[in-house]
């Protein structure tokens, strides 16, 4: 969903002051969300109500955050390792709000003190779709129904493996589900429906655990269609994935080398519980095998010298180009067909731009409310490509890239121009 134009001007004054949390950095924008955790797509930058159930929407403040990809409930502001099985912390989108043991049921979108002059504890949710994070090193989208995701794998040539997952990227047995794979097809045009010319069946694994095919994919990079229903009452969703190296299972980390589990997290970085709103996994559903996280793709390691968790740039130029480098990533994935990886540069570039933002007092008066706007519409942009990437959605993220790109363009040229 794309936010009015107008909304930029009333949110410029925001823009231009920026929220500090604690001395540490400036807070991400208040976004205005739908309760419900299935339309979390909705989002907008005033109050109002969802265009998909007509439920008010509520405040809170998107922000990046850090996970353990085995266990979601664990949330660190900054990178690090998990302190339950030592593994790499990836990124996630949470929402971000302070709470008071005085006043339990209020939502605080600003750090302070509470009525007993406690200080504020910073709350951060799992959101849902806000965990991209493929399990098995393969590529992960999300189901048009919203709710359902899907991660398919090409361990070795001729091998499909497809695994399922609600809506917090919690494992659901992949036996409940039909579904085929399509290596050839043509289009008819006169019936503007796809014929398959070569499909195979997936099939139960591992008591059910994943669905796996015998496909035709000898040589990379590797092309296939996944058709799948979810519910026998609706129409097929289709999945486009593209391979350019065979997906790599995480290896299980030996014992010896595991951190020890720590004594419980201070409320401050402890997680909240997925909201009411959310399914519940089934009970059914299988464990995930104990295993490391999947790189992060990364097309041209001497052009993205930067990750996820990695301290950005101090000064204005480095960020300026910091930017220029993740607008690029992004344009370049999206050539690529690799939809599912434009989160983590668009979330890079969108903190990148909130760091640019402490820097506006020194823009001249010409160009600092133009900034500020643009400002606001990288970052909702970048959202927006967080979303349409996980929907496996070429046209959204394409629309959500040209919004991000032209701001960028905005940012770089009024720093250049100082």
């Amino acid at each position: 969903m794309t936010p009015p134009r107008l909304a930029w001007i009333a949110l410029a004054t925001a823009c231009l002051i920026p929220v500090m949390l604690e001395g540490q950095r400036e807070l991400p924008p208040v976004s205005y969300v739908c309760p419900m955790a299935e339309h979390a797509e909705v989002l907008a930058d005033a109050p109002g109500k969802c265009s998909l159930c007509q439920m008010p929407l509520v405040p809170t403040r998107l922000d990046s955050a850090f996970a353990c990809p085995l266990h979601p409930a664990i949330i660190s502001e900054k990178a690090g390792r998990c302190p339950i099985d030592g593994r790499d912390q990836l990124p996630v989108v949470i929402a971000l709000h302070w709470s008071c043991a005085d006043q339990p049921q209020e939502r605080f979108m600003e750090p302070g003190r509470c009525r007993n002059s406690a200080a504020r504890t910073a709350v951060r949710e799992p959101r849902a779709h806000g965990d991209h994070n493929p399990k098995h090193g393969g590529q992960l989208f999300m189901a048009s129904d919203k709710w359902h995701h899907v991660e398919a794998t090409l361990p070795e040539p001729g091998r499909l493996r497809l695994y399922v997952y609600d809506n917090f990227t919690r494992p659901m047995p992949a036996s409940r589900f039909q579904a085929r794979t399509v290596t050839r097809e043509r289009f008819d045009t006169a019936t503007r429906t796809s014929i398959d010319l070569e499909a195979a069946p997936l099939t139960p694994a591992k008591a059910g655990q994943w669905l796996e095919a015998r496909v035709s994919l000898r040589t990379l990079p590797a092309k296939v269609t996944v058709k799948m229903r979810f519910d026998p009452r609706l129409p097929e969703d289709r999945f486009d994935f593209v391979f350019e190296a065979f997906s790599r299972e995480p290896v299980a980390l030996p014992r010896s080398t595991q951190a020890p589990r720590p004594p419980a997290a201070p409320a401050a970085v402890r997680a909240a519980a997925p909201p009411d709103t959310a399914p519940a996994a089934p009970p059914s559903a299988a464990p995930v095998p104990d295993q490391l996280p999947p790189p992060v793709v990364s097309p041209s390691p001497e052009l993205y010298t930067l990750r996820a968790g990695d301290p950005l740039p101090a000064a204005v130029p480095e960020l300026v180009s910091f930017l220029t480098a993740r607008s690029k990533e992004i344009e370049d994935l999206i050539a690529r067909g690799q939809l599912g990886a434009v989160y983590v540069p668009a979330l890079l570039g969108k903190d990148a731009v909130l760091a640019l933002g402490q820097h506006a007092g020194g823009l001249p008066d010409s160009t600092r409310a133009a900034t500020a706007r643009a400002i606001r519409q990288l970052v909702l942009a970048a959202w927006q490509l967080d979303a349409a990437g996980d929907l496996g959605d070429g046209q959204k993220v394409s629309r959500a890239f040209a919004d991000f790109a032209a701001a960028a363009r905005i940012i770089q040229a009024a720093h250049a121009a100082r």
